[in-house]
């Protein structure tokens, strides 16, 4: 009985992928295809032909990862419907029970009294800052427009800062949603109040 030995030795073999979770046996397959054109030529010893190149080629075609499939977009739980939308939202302003926002407000102050009027409609109980940017900025431009990056800094640190906090993030919206706490429904109803107050 003829026997063999053969040693197979690779050396400084790297591989990174990146793709989908739904990609993932398309690369698997591919990767496997990969390694087996390396293993192959050994075969030829064990049949008595000759390999004249000991370092073997890989001649098999690139990991192809399809590119059709959509991305699927996870909703978290207990998002609101307002929460993944991003634009403007339409609601009618009674001035008697809300007033107006005032110029000299903090952009806090804007975005607080902002949330406090959307959910006191109906209209959702948490907000992208984009979502009130763009609500506030078509609605009352008057009062002086707000910017995503101000609301995103001052409602951070009013959320880091304030004790107790007046504001909540829910991270787990993509984007992250703004909501306001028991002590932020007290701030809205007090800017309201002084509102009230200097439109007599």
């Amino acid at each position: 009985m003829s026997k063999f030995r053969i040693k197979f030795k690779l050396q400084s073999l790297e591989l990174e992928i990146e793709g989908s979770r739904e990609d993932a046996s398309a690369i698997s397959q591919n990767i496997g295809a990969q390694l087996s054109s390396i293993i192959q030529p050994a075969a030829g010893i064990i049949d008595g032909e000759l390999v004249h190149d000991s370092s073997p080629t890989i001649q098999s075609p690139p990991i192809a990862i399809p590119t059709n499939r959509r991305s699927r977009r996870r909703k978290s739980l207990g998002s609101t419907p307002d929460s993944d939308v991003s634009g403007a939202i339409d609601f009618i302003l009674d001035p008697s029970k809300y007033s107006t926002p005032k110029q000299q407000w903090k952009t806090a102050d804007k975005a607080i009294w902002l949330i406090h009027v959307l959910q006191d409609q109906g209209k959702g109980t948490e907000f992208s800052t984009k979502t009130l940017v763009e609500t506030f900025n078509k609605h009352f431009k008057q009062s002086g427009t707000i910017t995503t990056s101000n609301v995103t800094r001052d409602l951070g640190r009013l959320k880091a800062n304030s004790r107790p906090s007046l504001i909540g993030e829910n991270t787990t919206n993509s984007p992250s949603t703004w909501f306001l706490t028991d002590e932020g429904v007290k701030r809205a109803h007090a800017l309201i109040t002084e509102a009230l107050n200097d439109s007599r």
